[in-house]
């Protein structure tokens, strides 16, 4: 009895030790359990991560970098069902924080069908009334505003905007300082997609983010694939907008609960230097 309560406690011990672990990269005792900048955002969390890499460079050279990898979003025009004040001031203050950390421009997830809604085209009309406010404070402002196409699949429940095509048709109603940003998950499918960026050309390219697409597509949000591991011509993509002159970040953009988000950072940032040289 003695010698199995033992071997008990001795395995408890260890999932304890390892469940730290896992909840911890590259981070030093007083980081793991210190105060860290955003905790007052979510001040009782359900589950807590913290890890961290560390770059051999000043902090006034990594910020810039820092600044244009896909900050935040805007956009969710739809969410209450009509353009609310609520709505356009949480738009432009998402302009306001853009200008903050000086930004390159201010993507945009657009948002998908009210609730209780199957109107697809007055959600783009929406969206477009949405855009054309959002757009003219930020000209103002001096941000760059980049609609994100989003894959079919996400029509429903968070972008109405589905195509390069249908995002630029927007940006012709609405002129200039408006574009889009060009990721590949949700663009890869489109028979029109070498078109529509060329239609787009060097001013409108504001953003392009990698990633690649699992044949075996386990959820719909978070399991996207480590460049080199799916079926997207990533090489042929990142070609045609640099063929337009596009010479921003290829920012990878992988939402991976069930792989790459339970591996460890730094093999993870290893893993994205080697593909981005030999497949991307």
């Amino acid at each position: 009895m003695f010698r199995s309560f033992t071997q008990l406690g001795l395995a408890y011990a260890a999932y304890r030790l390892l469940r730290r672990l896992a909840r911890r990269s590259g981070v030093t005792d007083g980081e793991f359990v210190g105060p860290l900048p955003g905790d007052d955002v979510i001040p009782d969390p359900m589950l807590e991560w913290t890890r961290a890499t560390t770059i051999q460079a000043p902090p006034d050279q990594v910020w810039p970098w820092l600044a244009q990898m896909g900050y935040g979003r805007g956009g969710w025009y739809t969410a209450e069902g009509a353009l609310t004040d609520a709505v356009l001031d949480d738009n432009r203050r998402a302009v306001d924080e853009a200008v903050a950390i000086g930004a390159a421009c201010l993507v945009m997830v657009v948002g998908g069908l009210a609730e209780n809604s199957k109107d697809l085209v007055g959600a783009r009309g929406m969206v477009t009334e949405g855009l054309s406010n959002t757009l003219d404070y930020a000209r103002q402002a001096g941000v760059k505003i980049a609609i994100e196409p989003l894959h079919p699949m996400y029509a429903a429940d968070r972008a109405c905007v589905n195509t390069l095509g249908q995002a630029l048709d927007i940006c012709d109603q609405l002129g200039d300082g408006i574009g889009a940003a060009v990721d590949v998950y949700h663009v890869w499918w489109d028979p029109e997609i070498m078109t529509q960026i060329k239609r787009a050309g060097k001013d409108r390219l504001m953003a392009f983010h990698i990633c690649d697409w699992l044949v075996e597509t386990r959820d719909m949000l978070t399991d996207r694939g480590m460049m080199g591991d799916g079926v997207i011509d990533i090489p042929a993509l990142r070609a045609a907008v640099e063929h337009e002159g596009f010479a921003g970040l290829n920012e990878v953009e992988i939402f991976s609960a069930l792989n790459w988000w339970k591996k460890d950072p730094d093999d993870v940032l290893a893993t994205i230097v080697n593909r981005g040289r030999d497949v991307c």
